[in-house]
């Protein structure tokens, strides 16, 4: 009932151009909506579609990860589409600005269905089937800036990590954490500089293990990759067998930092 009233109320509207979307209540055979109208819905599946300029794979089976990743020993990076910096236009863009800013959980739900597909082929990619993954694979995500948090009352990462734990049947452990004070944003720093504030931004979380364990690290979107190879160092220190980095996005001109 009380979702039902917050619909009435609020109807849901497309996460990236807030077009209203149509919806009907419990109980109807007709088919929920989806995070995006039907016009995002055709611009997000054809971002999806574009081709990686390294190995040549859409997007969304592409395996090729920013060099900082490569130092780090990822294992593998799944996204579904490149992020366009500075640019407020691509419907991906407007996706990622809006889990960001916004505690909502239709569109993480969204985005993570979206993912599964591809994680399940990066697991098995390294040896892990679909009824293994409950036993050997840990979801984890990068936690967000206190700072960040407490503005827009959601950490779009757990979000992600959260509702993907769910869809794979995987446990979720927070493992990684922030340092006390370590609210300086990447973006306003140089690739450089990047590298260095993640090295000294994260630590283990207390009482974490995910040793001999398959490690799914989630982020909404990577860019330089400093942060996310930043607790891949800290996962394997602690003994996992893989770490798979996993993101909705990824920085278009990684496709030229390989």
């Amino acid at each position: 009932m009380r979702e039902f009233l917050r619909k009435l109320f609020f109807p849901p509207q497309c996460s990236a151009c807030r077009t209203l979307l149509d919806w009907n209540p419990p109980g109807t055979s007709a088919a929920q909506p989806v995070a995006l109208c039907r016009d995002c819905l055709i611009r997000w599946e054809a971002e999806k579609t574009e081709a990686c300029a390294i190995c040549g794979c859409r997007v969304s089976n592409c395996r090729c990860m920013p060099l900082a990743l490569q130092k780090a020993k990822c294992t593998g990076f799944c996204k579904l589409v490149y992020y366009s910096p500075r640019k407020s236009d691509p419907v991906q863009n407007r996706l990622i600005y809006y889990i960001k800013r916004n505690a909502d959980r239709q569109t993480p739900r969204f985005l993570a269905d979206e993912l599964v597909p591809s994680v399940y082929s990066g697991l098995q990619e390294i040896g892990v089937n679909r009824d293994e993954v409950a036993d050997f694979v840990l979801v984890t995500y990068l936690p967000r800036g206190g700072r960040s948090r407490l503005q827009y009352g959601t950490d779009q990462a757990k979000e992600l990590a959260r509702t993907l734990s769910e869809r794979l049947g995987a446990p979720m452990r927070c493992l990684i954490r922030r340092r006390r004070g370590a609210d300086r944003e990447q973006k306003r720093l140089s690739p450089e500089r990047r590298l260095e504030n993640a090295k000294h931004s994260f630590l283990a979380a207390r009482d974490a293990d995910c040793n001999g364990k398959v490690v799914l690290l989630v982020d909404d979107v990577v860019t330089t990759g400093a942060s996310m190879a930043a607790c891949t160092r800290i996962l394997r220190k602690l003994g996992a067998s893989y770490v798979l980095g996993v993101a909705v996005a990824s920085d278009e001109v990684n496709r030229e930092r390989i």
